[in-house]
């Protein structure tokens, strides 16, 4: 893993030893799972200010914030509507058909009797329109409630949207500093092998006391134990990071 991501320095022009300050690039296999297929099409470093434009598009309470805020807008639009007038329209309609008895009509001069049907249909069309002039306040004190519900919406949006922000920020300096420390502890283990092997060469040569190996390979350990925590720190920041 830690290959991967020097390899993937060295492609981008940086060299072997980065240094892993705040201002450096985080490398982008780190959070690959987090970012759209465009990010990784392009195979750019993130920036913190990416990190946080990623975040503010994907984050879920970010959507469920806008539409708490969304619902609270249109509720405000309805109480408003009860201000206007109330119209309503009406059709009715009826159809009525009477069959029975006969009629004669001249047909060429000559008399023809035939049934007689007649048909009635009827339609009438309303519309009324009214308009509530006083309700003791109701619908204003509605309206009220409706709009202090919107600004509390809005302003849970925005602290929704800095907490986003802030979390992100410190999951991203938590995994520089977490990978940094990897490095540390990196650079431990190869401490103290190289003192267990400068040990083992002296005992070889009658210099150094063979109990003195057992002390220096008790500390190679260590280091190794130390490096793997931080190894998982580093790999639980990152996991942080994609969930922030």
């Amino acid at each position: 893993r830690q290959t991967m991501v020097h390899s993937f320095f060295m492609r981008l022009g940086y060299p072997h030893s980065v240094d892993m300050r705040p201002k450096m690039l985080l490398a982008l296999s780190l959070i690959v799972a987090a970012l759209p297929a465009r990010a990784q099409q392009d195979n750019q470093p993130l920036t913190l200010d990416r990190a946080i434009a990623i975040a503010l598009e994907r984050q879920p309470s970010l959507t469920s914030a806008a539409a708490t805020k969304d619902a609270a807008a249109q509720r405000v639009k309805q109480a408003k509507s009860r201000f206007g007038p109330t119209v309503t329209p009406s059709f009715n309609y009826q159809s009525q058909a009477i069959k029975g008895g006969s009629v004669t009509n001249i047909i060429n001069g000559v008399p023809v009797t035939q049934p007689a049907n007649q048909a009635f249909d009827t339609r009438q069309q309303e519309i009324a329109t009214s308009i509530r002039v006083f309700d003791t306040g109701a619908r204003r004190l509605n309206l009220r409630q409706n709009q202090q519900a919107l600004s509390a919406a809005e302003f849970g949006e925005l602290n929704t949207r800095q907490n986003v922000i802030g979390n992100v920020a410190t999951n991203y300096y938590t995994v520089l500093r977490t990978r940094a420390l990897v490095k540390v502890s990196q650079a431990q283990v190869e401490r103290a092998d190289n003192a267990k092997k400068l040990i083992e060469a002296q005992v070889e040569q009658g210099v150094g006391a063979q109990k003195d190996t057992l002390q220096a390979d008790a500390d190679l350990q260590n280091a190794r134990v130390n490096l793997l925590q931080a190894q998982n720190n580093a790999q639980v920041s990152e996991a942080q990071l994609r969930s922030a």
